[in-house]
């Protein structure tokens, strides 16, 4: 009996299926692994300082911020709670942000964001629920704290633990509710309502509720561009990315997917802190990782590796500094890097990196 040939209808129908399926599978390839490794970002890439220098202040910084010719760098213990530090040669300019209760000082402050086009600093009071906006320059000129503006957000019904402002105005806040911090988009004089959660919920089953609010601390940044914020949870080998108008929009994992729940369960011998700083650009963020398990309470976190991921989730490379950091910060066009080091002879010692 003779075998029928397929028409050639079909064979082009086959044809054309096959073809669509190319593309189909290129974008898929496109979109992030959900659980990246160390290999993922690549060779790692061995900083060497190409400038060094001592900050000449008695007591421990800590926080670096790019803020055009200076560095921010939170200090304690002081009648400020910020000092300007010139990029030139690493000398205390001036302090703003005089510390204590009154209208015009300064409580639990926390800095948001420094805005280049304006040359004014975003601080966040979580204690007054009050967001100031600080110039600069005009700081400095006039030996005190410039503030320009300032917005109120005590009818949010929460506490702020950070805020971010995009370029569109949308307004993204981290806040802190019966032990459990989310990010919720925001507005002044506004109460947030449960319908303006934009991170994902994280629940515990019940004899591991006592760890919600460790679970659910993070580090994150943020692009006002984008308005996305890129969260790396405290305890948790875990990333998420949410949009402020979209909410989550995917999440990641280091090394290997555990629930919240199991690593809960693992909290109760031992909190690890695996992100120590933070810091991104318009392409870019920067990730301060510790890569290994402490095995005790004494050890401490490495805080030499730098991951450094797209605004999609993507790994694009991994940096490893030569001296220990305890915070970072990056110029404007994201080519260098500005290291507060964690030494043994020099209280305040300051790197600067070609990245």
């Amino acid at each position: 009996m003779k075998e029928k040939t397929p028409s050639a209808v079909f064979t082009l129908l086959l044809v054309f299926t096959a073809f669509l399926s190319i593309p189909a599978c290129g974008r898929q390839s496109d979109k992030p692994k959900e659980v990246l490794t160390v290999q993922d970002f690549g060779s790692p890439m061995e900083l060497v300082p190409i400038q060094s220098g001592n900050v000449a202040n008695d007591r421990r910084l800590y926080g670096l911020t790019d803020c055009d010719e200076y560095l921010l760098a939170y200090t304690s213990g002081e009648t400020h709670a910020i000092k300007l530090i010139r990029k030139s040669d690493f000398q205390v300019e001036d302090s703003i942000c005089p510390l204590g209760e009154g209208p015009e000082e300064y409580l639990g402050l926390e800095i948001c964001r420094y805005d280049y086009s304006t040359g004014n600093l975003f601080v966040l009071e979580s204690d007054k629920s009050l967001l100031r906006e600080i110039n600069i320059d005009e700081s400095v000129h006039a030996g005190s704290t410039v503030v320009k503006g300032e917005r109120s957000y005590a009818k949010s019904g929460r506490r702020l633990w950070s805020l971010y402002v995009a370029n569109s105005g949308r307004q993204l806040a981290c806040t802190i509710n019966d032990g459990s911090f989310s990010y919720y988009e925001i507005q002044p004089g506004e109460p947030i309502k449960e319908e303006h959660l934009r991170s994902a919920p994280i629940e515990l089953a019940e004899s591991l509720k006592p760890n919600t609010l460790y679970i659910t601390q993070s580090l994150s940044a943020f692009n006002p561009e984008k308005e996305v914020a890129f969260i790396s949870y405290a305890n948790m080998r875990r990333f998420d990315l949410i949009s402020v108008e979209k909410g989550l929009l995917n999440t990641l994992y280091f090394n290997e997917k555990k629930s919240a729940n199991q690593t809960a369960e693992e909290m109760s011998e031992m909190y690890q802190w695996y992100p120590w700083g933070i810091g991104s650009t318009k392409e870019r963020i920067y990730l301060g990782y510790a890569l290994e398990e402490r095995k005790s309470e004494e050890e401490e976190l490495e805080q030499t590796h730098i991951l450094v991921f797209d605004w999609e989730g993507n790994p694009v490379k991994h940096l490893v500094l030569p001296i220990p950091a305890r915070s970072f910060a990056l110029s404007q066009d994201g080519k260098k890097l500005y290291t507060l080091n964690e030494s043994e002879t020099e209280l305040n010692s300051i790197s600067v990196y070609d990245i």
